[in-house]
């Protein structure tokens, strides 16, 4: 399509390249974009806007395994998410971390050393960040599934210079 012909055509004559912000598809050539985009040296800032049923461990995998990448935000990657897929961040370079989200999601693992800080919003969801891990189906049973249990040690096991974490709910 001719959004990704033209993104493709400015990330390939820029290698001065520092931040991005792209509205993700599930084609292959956008993939590649990522791919190249994991490569440019300068690059430190990129916005995900996920509108597809793309697999977001993969492109995440790929973004971030070789990038110097310092803040990454993602905007809808829960809505491309089935129930009970979960988020995998892994980075070496990783600092500062944004989901702006709007349905059940859940943080499997994340391994990044340099992070210092993690923001979430939550926009249409009705449980805070403390029991969205907690909800398996429609079926709610706290405390045996809270899942804040799993997440605090996470981050101190996977982000062991992580300084903020901020989690915003509106609910609706």
């Amino acid at each position: 399509n001719g959004y990704v012909d033209s993104l493709a055509h400015y990330i390939g004559s820029s290698n001065h390249l520092e931040s991005v912000d792209i509205l993700v598809d599930n084609s292959s050539k956008l993939m590649d974009l990522i791919n190249t985009l994991s490569q440019i040296p300068n690059l430190r800032e990129v916005t995900l806007r996920n509108q597809s049923d793309i697999s977001n461990n993969s492109l995440l995998a790929k973004l971030l395994d070789k990038s110097l990448i310092v803040k990454l935000t993602l905007h809808g990657f829960s809505e491309s998410c089935r129930y009970g897929d979960i988020l995998v961040i892994k980075s070496r370079s990783l600092e500062h971390l944004r989901i702006e989200f709007a349905k059940g999601w859940e943080i499997g693992d994340i391994k990044a050393d340099n992070l210092k800080e993690i923001d979430v919003e939550e926009r249409y969801f009705s449980e805070c960040l403390y029991h969205s891990g907690s909800v398996e189906s429609v079926t709610l049973n706290f405390p045996t599934m809270d899942k804040m249990g799993k997440l605090a040690p996470m981050l101190a096991k996977g982000c062991p210079s992580l300084e903020r974490l901020k989690a915003d709910s509106y609910t609706h």
